[in-house]
């Protein structure tokens, strides 16, 4: 039987992060999006997804969902069987002090022209920038909306600082960025990966924050390399 992989996509993102490995990996795995739009706590978000997953499940994390990851390490670390940790980084908001700003100025420009003038100039790389991955990551927020954008970003600012989570982490751990990642830049990467014990640390060239639609093919082999761990 396929092994259930649980994908988290990011901030204002849903199952159009993930397209590629939804079909790259549904031969070796029952690959699964969750929606993270829900809740503006990290437990709470933590506790209810639980409640929707099977007893046992390989679990990957993009930027905001690998934060989220982390939670769902803490509260149930006997169900996961692999980690996969994806432009994200352990530590507290870097940006907790921005995060009303951020959503008033969210409200006032609306959800996708915030996106595509304050956000997008930061996340891709600029040997990787195409039009399609830039509309594609501008009608997700579109579609999530500014509800979510709100919840997220609380979530976000209030978060746990995961590093002391990371000594007891023992499964078999893919810690994985862009090398050209501004928001999760390769030291955060390799702080993650120094600390837990079963970790392969790879860093993709000619790649930005959202790997998983930058170099999707390379993504894929990582995972599924991690899961015949």
């Amino acid at each position: 039987m396929r092994h259930p992989f649980i994908l988290l996509p990011g901030t204002l993102c849903d199952e159009r992060l993930w397209s590629a490995q939804l079909n790259g990996l549904s031969l070796v795995a029952q690959p699964r999006v969750i929606d993270i739009g829900f809740a503006d706590k990290m437990t709470i978000l933590g506790a209810k997804i639980l409640e929707r997953l099977p007893p046992r499940f390989a679990l990957a994390g993009f930027s905001f969902g690998g934060i989220l990851a982390f939670e769902l390490w803490r509260q149930a670390p006997q169900r996961i069987t692999h980690l996969a940790l994806i432009d994200t980084n352990a530590r507290p908001d870097p940006q907790a002090d921005m995060r009303a700003e951020q959503r008033q100025a969210a409200k006032r420009m609306g959800i996708g022209t915030y996106v595509r003038k304050q956000l997008l100039p930061g996340y891709l790389c600029y040997d990787a920038k195409t039009s399609d991955i830039e509309e594609t990551i501008v009608s997700m927020a579109q579609t999530s909306g500014l509800g979510v954008f709100e919840r997220q970003t609380l979530a976000a600012q209030h978060r746990q600082d995961s590093r002391d989570d990371l000594d007891s982490i023992t499964v078999p751990t893919l810690v994985t960025a862009g090398l050209e990642d501004k928001l999760c830049p390769p030291a955060l990467q390799w702080e993650m990966a120094d600390r837990i014990s079963d970790a392969r640390c790879e860093l993709l060239p000619q790649c930005g924050h959202f790997s998983p639609l930058e170099k999707p093919d390379r993504i894929n082999q990582l995972l599924s390399a991690l899961l015949m761990q």
